[in-house]
């Protein structure tokens, strides 16, 4: 069979028309051109997703590590504080006639009726201190051991005018019992949650707007307020202070 049969002479005329095949090889090149570009943009894209998704991921590589660090920053991150207040005990080694110090001394308070001490209130040092039958003392209001020293030699002096079996104590001995100190987390608490999650906190807001936590080594005690101030206190030196509010931090911040 012939491959001409069935085609009529003009179609096999404008098949081999030479500018018929001109166009026809043209068109070709141009389907053949838009192909390959096809192909290309193809791979271009794909390898502009690619280097979308490493950078992504470096980036998110980065922030994590940005957020490790930041982390382990704020772990690491001591908690400032300031003490307000040391509470201390002592002894002037003598009886003492606590009626008669009330009556001589303007600055000594005694109501027996209602307290078994009387107590002297010194306006430098700004110290409160309770003075016993028995010669014991306790020390309040002091901001470091400096002042416990001055308010001690200032009141036996003070009593020794009265009663000259009371020693001045030039070299005053104490023992602080507690201390009390104010420090700050610079971040707001949702007590709520913290009380929720942690066993040692107390939280009653129609009672008191604070929330309490207890630690049990070093054994503190601390007022915890929304805006992430503290108020610590049951220390009897400054490092169990320091080591508390460092595990008191760290346990907050682990809710937050």
């Amino acid at each position: 069979m012939n491959l001409t049969d069935g085609l009529n002479v003009q179609d096999v005329i404008v098949v081999q028309s030479p500018a018929h095949f001109r166009l026809f090889k043209y068109l070709f090149k141009a389907f053949i051109y838009w192909l390959f570009m096809s192909v290309k943009k193809s791979k271009t894209k794909k390898t502009a997703k690619k280097t979308v998704k490493k950078a992504v991921k470096k980036t998110a590589a980065k922030k994590t590590t940005s957020k490790a660090k930041s982390k382990a920053a704020v772990k690491g991150k001591k908690v400032a504080y300031k003490i307000v207040n040391l509470v201390a005990s002592g002894n002037l080694n003598a009886t003492l006639d606590l009626y008669n110090l009330a009556i001589t001394i303007p600055n000594i308070e005694y109501e027996p009726e209602q307290f078994p001490g009387a107590i002297l209130k010194l306006k430098e040092p700004k110290v409160s201190m309770l003075l016993f039958k028995n010669g014991k003392t306790i020390c309040s209001g002091a901001r470091n051991e400096k002042e416990i020293a001055l308010a001690i030699y200032k009141a036996s002096k003070l009593i020794h005018d009265i009663q000259k079996s009371v020693k001045i104590q030039k070299n005053a001995k104490y023992n602080v019992v507690n201390l009390v100190a104010t420090a700050e987390l610079n971040m707001t608490l949702d007590l709520f949650k913290i009380a929720m999650e942690l066993d040692n906190v107390e939280y009653e807001p129609e009672q008191f707007p604070g929330a309490i936590l207890r630690i049990a080594e070093p054994k503190l005690t601390l007022l915890l307020f929304k805006n992430g101030k503290l108020i610590c206190a049951g220390a009897n030196r400054e490092r169990f202070l320091r080591e508390g509010l460092q595990k008191a931090a760290e346990i907050i911040r682990k809710v937050k």
